[in-house]
């Protein structure tokens, strides 16, 4: 969980398609220790590059943004495999 602007933000895993296909980002409305309500606002999933097939997790601290997943690469002539990537963003 997190705060960002005096806001209760709780990132879950979207494994609608695969396991860990996206990222959901989830306001948290109400939390006690007999209630717990969120309501999804956004989504991060895997549509920038054809090669990523799934975005698994999403942390960051101050300035450093970071998410891994998984991405097709071809190997030799038309064998496929598939890799875990982490990304980056400072």
């Amino acid at each position: 969980m997190f705060i960002h602007n005096g806001n209760l933000y709780r990132p879950s895993q979207n494994s609608a398609q695969i396991y860990g296909y996206g990222v959901k980002i989830n306001h948290v409305l109400e939390l006690s220790e007999s209630e717990y309500k969120e309501e999804c606002i956004n989504t991060i999933e895997p549509l920038w590059d054809e090669n990523i097939i799934a975005v698994h997790s999403l942390n960051f601290t101050h300035d450093i943004t970071m998410s891994d997943g998984l991405m097709r690469k071809k190997r030799f002539f038309n064998d496929v495999n598939v890799k875990r990537f982490t990304s980056l963003k400072v």
